[in-house]
């Protein structure tokens, strides 16, 4: 679980640094059980995509919330 959590801040901070798109990406998440159910759910729908390929597709998601 703080692996998830890690590896969407890192993304996070980067998404900040360098995207020309404001915002910021982790604010659309609700809470932490958001994320590990989201990432629960990913893992039983694909279960032959990395850790990493869920982590990033929840992030893109956030990415795209309004």
């Amino acid at each position: 679980n703080a692996w998830l959590l890690g590896f969407l801040v890192g993304l996070n901070a980067g998404w900040i640094a360098w995207s020309k798109t404001p915002g910021d990406p982790l604010a659309n998440l609700n809470s932490t059980e958001h994320a590990f159910r989201w990432m629960d759910n990913y893992c039983r729908a694909n279960p032959a995509r990395s850790a990493n390929a869920g982590a990033i597709a929840l992030f893109n998601e956030l990415a795209k919330a309004k």
